[in-house]
């Protein structure tokens, strides 16, 4: 296990161009989701003087299984009780104390937890330091948070996509079992967003394709792509289609867009 400065995960995407689109056409389109981004808060009681020094209390979330879902939060002062919300997607968690003047994603933290799996609604107690990390344990009845799933996902395709009378259709798959699925998508009333509904079944990822008409469900045969869209990160809006790069697997015929 590493120090928290390595949880630094920044996934960076290189583009040939960009094409804006207007955001004024779109109006009130919008994907159905949850009413807010967190999905449940957790408790730290440190042992010892976490205070000292200036110090400062931060809980650092992320997925272990998408290392683009991570954040670092600062935590509700009670008694000696530090108090964050987990933002959506994360599942892991772990505790620091770091500078007051700490820049999130920098270096080093003065002390932490090991990497703990989310319990919501329950205090982790600290109670011991293993020469590396504070050991403890999770306490309390703990709650179930609330599921919030999208439902409904948005696509606003470039006017290039919109050409050509072409089919759009929706590959979902679930990072973790490799389970997928495609589904067709339904243009919307202003003719400019792509709607789908997620199917059941625990699907984590979406990636929209453009077909020629009747020639979908065969990635071999698209004419045009995004990127893998993790479904939680589309909250209350579209996905908008303002850039491409060139795939190098088409001799530069087909275009990937994100």
């Amino acid at each position: 296990m590493k120090k928290v400065s390595v949880k630094t995960r920044i996934i960076s995407i290189f583009s040939a161009a960009v094409m804006l689109l207007s955001f004024a056409t779109v109006g009130a389109v919008s994907a159905s989701a949850a009413t807010d981004n967190n999905q449940g808060s957790v408790s730290f009681e440190p042992c010892g003087d976490w205070g000292a020094c200036g110090a400062k209390i931060m809980a650092y979330f992320f997925d272990k299984d998408d290392a683009s879902n991570n954040a670092w939060v600062n935590m509700n002062m009670s008694g000696n009780k530090f108090t964050a919300s987990a933002p959506n997607g994360c599942d892991t968690v772990l505790f620091a104390r770091v500078p007051g003047n700490f820049v999130p994603n920098q270096t080093d933290t003065w002390n932490q937890t090991q990497d703990l799996k989310i319990e919501f609604g329950k205090t982790y107690k600290a109670t011991g330091f293993d020469g590396k990390f504070y050991t403890g344990n999770w306490e309390g009845s703990g709650v179930t948070p609330e599921e919030k799933t999208v439902t409904t996902l948005n696509f606003v395709p470039s006017q290039e996509w919109r050409t050509n009378n072409a089919d759009f259709q929706a590959f979902f798959y679930n990072q973790g079992t490799g389970k997928s699925a495609w589904s067709p998508m339904t243009i919307g009333a202003r003719n400019i967003n792509y709607t789908v509904q997620v199917p059941e079944g625990g699907y984590t990822h979406v990636i929209f394709v453009r077909f020629e008409k009747g020639k979908g469900y065969d990635f071999a045969k698209a004419w045009n792509k995004t990127i893998d869209i993790n479904i939680s990160k589309i909250s209350n809006q579209p996905f908008y289609a303002t850039g491409w790069e060139l795939d190098p697997t088409a001799d530069g015929t087909q275009s990937e867009w994100f």
